[in-house]
């Protein structure tokens, strides 16, 4: 929306930027705690390396000479330290590990995050919008792109109560024409029931091992939600695929 006095953008901000700060702050530190273990590690093997090459050359040299009765000072010394260092890198090894398990459970956790970030922002957006306008095309046009984007609804219709008939009629329609769509008494079949109610109806039978559907069938809708202006029901949506 356009400030007329302004010109200045009032469209809202987008909510959870704050939330994806910190879901960045986090996955960087995991990222330089990895770095600094595969640092340490790489330390850790190059001194053992020359300290095993340092022992070998230690052996070698005691090997050409009278054999002593125990093993010197400096080459007792040079075993302690490897051994040291061998089980700090097994310590260093185990922790990388649970820090890498970690990092994958915060990766999947952070994707669930930003998909339900995204979630909540999209119906942010789409009550924004929906409130933005009292005109019936605009809203009609709104519902309409929310259920194709949003819900993914591929074969639904918007039904208005004409108060003259007392019957549901279309405004608009998606996946089916809107000739094919009859009139509906309100209170008759699931349709018109859920605008006498006013409760949805959802119906689980494919979730539950029923026979899938595909396309219009007109009484077996597989979503009815009513529409409402306050506490009164004006219409309702049914979404049939």
């Amino acid at each position: 929306m356009i400030d007329p006095g302004s010109g200045k953008d009032l469209a809202p901000p987008r909510p959870g930027a704050e939330l994806d700060a910190g879901v960045a702050d986090r996955r960087d530190f995991i990222q330089s705690l990895f770095r600094r273990a595969e640092e340490l590690t790489e330390n850790l093997l190059r001194d053992n390396e020359r300290l095993r090459f340092r022992v070998l050359e230690l052996e070698t040299r005691l090997g050409t000479g009278p054999a002593p009765a125990e093993p010197t000072a400096a080459l007792t010394d040079f075993l302690a330290r490897i051994e040291g260092l061998e089980a700090e890198r097994d310590q260093l090894l185990v922790r990388y590990r649970s820090a890498q398990r970690d990092s994958l459970d915060f990766e999947e956790r952070s994707r669930e995050i930003e998909r339900e970030n995204n979630n909540l922002a999209n119906l942010y957006v789409a009550s924004y919008q929906l409130h933005s306008t009292l005109d019936l095309r605009e809203i009609t046009r709104i519902i309409v792109e929310i259920l194709l984007n949003f819900v993914g609804a591929r074969v639904f219709a918007v039904l208005l109560v004409d108060e003259r008939s007392g019957a549901l009629r279309p405004l608009a329609a998606e996946g089916v024409e809107r000739e094919r769509i009859p009139p509906v008494p309100v209170g008759a079949g699931s349709i018109g029931a859920v605008v006498t109610t006013g409760r949805a109806l959802l119906d689980g039978s494919e979730a539950t091992g029923g026979a899938p559907r595909r396309g219009f069938e007109l009484d077996r809708p597989l979503v009815v939600s009513p529409l409402r202006i306050g506490e009164r029901v004006v219409g309702a949506i049914v979404i049939w695929e």
